[in-house]
């Protein structure tokens, strides 16, 4: 009987240390995205990096994601359809 109580004091003690100790960290920006242009409707740029994924947004739309060699990210569009095109803007998100 003992032992138990001490056991639950015990959980208790921690659970307050824990929420005592957790805070809100520092974001360290709360800018939005870049958003610019591209630089050709007809190519992706080969300065947009090297190809790291592929994802759905939507059934007409794919994201092809690139990482530059500053380890940035440029996500640019591609609709598909019966003619497929690029976007006309890139995502820009860059890394600390």
């Amino acid at each position: 009987m003992i032992r138990r109580i001490g056991i639950r004091l015990l959980c208790v003690v921690m659970v307050c240390l824990w929420l005592a100790a957790c805070r809100k960290l520092p974001s360290s920006s709360n800018q939005p995205l870049k958003i610019e242009p591209i630089r050709s409707m007809a190519a992706i740029s080969a300065e947009y990096g090297n190809l790291v994924a592929v994802t759905a947004s939507s059934p007409n739309l794919a994201l092809l994601w690139f990482e530059k060699p500053d380890k940035s990210i440029v996500i640019v569009g591609v609709i598909l359809g019966s003619t497929p095109s690029l976007a006309s803007d890139i995502t820009l998100i860059p890394r600390n």
